[in-house]
């Protein structure tokens, strides 16, 4: 599992039982997961969200919240989807919107992602969510095609970001 790595106004951790309440609003909130495929989590759906989060995760991947000041404002993550790639994921509350956490949440987690090893990283937007398809190539991802997921009625965009090699 991934360990807590500071930034300068972020702790990002692995997630706790009692971040339940705080992890509930956020992912229930109607603004926050508009462009989720899944829409607004239930609690139940939130629980095993948690549980999810909570199971052993490769090396540089796994589901961390994002604390801000000691109150959680969101999660970030890397899932591991195949030998030396992951797939990148952000969602902030609104309180945190427009403030530069996700930017900097997302350069925290590139840069563990790539001490683990992890040289190339892969996001889906939903075309409509320009913020995320903004912070994506603040991030250094580029757009390389779109997925149609099945049961979608749209497709979604795909980013992918490859390792810097040293000394670039």
């Amino acid at each position: 599992m991934l360990q807590g790595i500071r930034t300068r106004r972020l702790l990002i951790r692995p997630v706790l039982q009692r971040d339940g309440r705080a992890l509930e609003r956020v992912l229930s909130d109607v603004d926050v997961m508009r462009f989720s495929e899944a829409g607004p989590l239930s609690r139940a759906e939130v629980r095993d969200w948690m549980a999810a989060a909570r199971r052993p995760a490769p090396p540089g991947c796994g589901r961390l919240v994002l604390s801000l000041g000691g109150e959680v404002i969101g999660y970030a993550g890397v899932r591991a989807v195949g030998p030396g790639t992951g797939e990148f994921g952000i969602r902030l509350a609104l309180r945190g919107w427009g403030r530069g956490l996700a930017r900097e949440a997302g350069a925290a987690l590139i840069a563990r992602a790539e001490c683990a090893r992890i040289a190339t990283l892969r996001a889906e937007v939903d075309p409509g969510n320009a913020a995320s398809r903004r912070l994506l190539a603040r991030l250094g991802f580029v757009e390389v095609g779109e997925v149609l997921h099945p049961g979608y009625d749209h497709p979604d965009l795909v980013f992918i970001r490859r390792r810097r090699p040293s000394g670039v």
